[in-house]
Parts: C-alpha cells; sequence; structure tokens
C-alpha cells in the first residue's frame, strides 16, 4: 500500500478512505440496529445473527480489502452485502442509508479496479 507521510502523519489515498468510511459506517449502523434499534428487543431474544452475517462482516472485509486493495475482494464484500442493503433501502429509517454503504463498497472496488487507468 502506497502512503503519504506528512508531518508524521500517514495519510491514505482516497481509494483506501472511501472503503473504511464504508466499512466503519457499516459497524455503527450494525450496533444501532442489533441493540439500540427500539423495534429489536435482543435481551429477549438475543442478537439476530442475519444482520451480522450479511452487514458486519462484509464491512469487516471491505475495510480490510480498502487497506490492502484488493479489488476482488472489495467485489465480494460489495456482493455479499447488496441483498441485506437492498432490503434496507426500503425501510422508513436511518437504516436506508445502507444502501449508500454497498454503493461506497462498488466506488471503492472501481477505484481500486481502474487505479492509474485514464477513463474517457
Amino acid at each position: 500500500m502506497k502512503q503519504n507521510e506528512v508531518g508524521g502523519v500517514i495519510i491514505l489515498n482516497r481509494i483506501s478512505v472511501v472503503g473504511i468510511v464504508g466499512g466503519i459506517s457499516a459497524m455503527i449502523l450494525w450496533v444501532n440496529f442489533t441493540y439500540i434499534n427500539p423495534y429489536n428487543n435482543p435481551t429477549i431474544a438475543g442478537p439476530l445473527p442475519y444482520p451480522f452475517f450479511l452487514l458486519f462482516i462484509p464491512a469487516c472485509l471491505a475495510i480490510f480489502s480498502s487497506l490492502k486493495r484488493n479489488q476482488k475482494w472489495m467485489f465480494v464484500a460489495f456482493l455479499w452485502s447488496l441483498p441485506m442493503s437492498l432490503f434496507m433501502i426500503a425501510m422508513p429509517d436511518i437504516f436506508s442509508i445502507y444502501g449508500v454503504i454497498s454503493v461506497f463498497y462498488l466506488v471503492s472496488f472501481l477505484l481500486i479496479r481502474f487505479k492509474g487507468r485514464r477513463i474517457v
């Protein structure tokens, strides 16, 4: 990973930032969806496993792949989170932001894929 150092602070490229912001946002929303959601009571039935596997794990994969700049894993994270993100878009709450996060994964994949190429 190529990084620039300015005044002792490491600045990541835009490619890494898009994937990392998307992944961290997805993790924060997953915590909100699982534990703070007023429509869900995790103390009775425990946290739901589906959002963990469909939202949290792809977020971890997106962060990892954006740090390593691996386009295949970023595309896998995008495809993995896409069904749940499309479902969440229909919700009339803050969770519709998952659609934007899925677009972040796609943009990060495209930035990694076409890095250094001129697109006309």
